[in-house]
């Protein structure tokens, strides 16, 4: 008799398993906007909670913005128009933006 209590993904009764036939996907917490000043700001007032981290791109195509992360100083990320980076943060407030040479737009995704 075939056991009908199975059903996909079948799962051994075993503590500590892991299926690797699925994947669990993390939907964007927060989707927004941001602009740079040339002093640090954070990249988004509110900040949350993450399971991954943030995505940020600099949409500004002549100026370059720095990325940083809290407690790094005058480290991070230089990017310049159109380059993106993926932050691993679990706070999106720990996330600092900047610029030197005049205004730049960032967009981000945080999940």
């Amino acid at each position: 008799m075939a056991n009908t209590t199975e059903v996909y993904p079948s799962r051994p009764v075993r503590p500590n398993f892991t299926d690797i036939r699925t994947m669990q996907i993390f939907d964007p917490v927060v989707i927004g906007n941001s602009t740079t000043t040339d002093s640090y700001a954070h990249l988004h007032a509110t900040g949350a909670t993450l399971e991954n981290g943030v995505r940020i791109k600099n949409t500004h195509t002549a100026n370059t913005a720095l990325i940083s992360v809290a407690g790094l100083t005058a480290e991070g990320f230089w990017l310049t128009g159109g380059e993106e980076v993926f932050l691993e943060v679990r706070q999106l407030s720990n996330v600092y933006i900047k610029t030197i040479d005049g205004h730049s737009a960032l967009t981000f995704i945080a999940s």
